[in-house]
């Protein structure tokens, strides 16, 4: 079982690292485990895609990702 914790903290390392195209990783990682028939795994990447837009998202940017 994949903890609240766990999915913003993944969320987090891929926005840190690939910014915008982190939904895009999440978004990939989502449709491998759809494909894989693993339908939880699934549901855990797309939550993660979803903070991962709320991170990088224009109008409230996290302090972090600002240079």
């Amino acid at each position: 079982m994949t903890t609240e914790e766990q999915v913003w903290r993944t969320a987090w390392i891929l926005a840190e690292h690939y910014g915008e195209d982190g939904i895009s990783v999440a978004a990939d990682m989502a449709r491998s485990f759809e494909f894989g028939g693993k339908n939880e795994e699934r549901e855990v990447w797309l939550s993660i895609m979803d903070k991962v837009r709320e991170l990088t998202a224009e109008h409230d940017p996290s302090p972090a990702f600002q240079q």
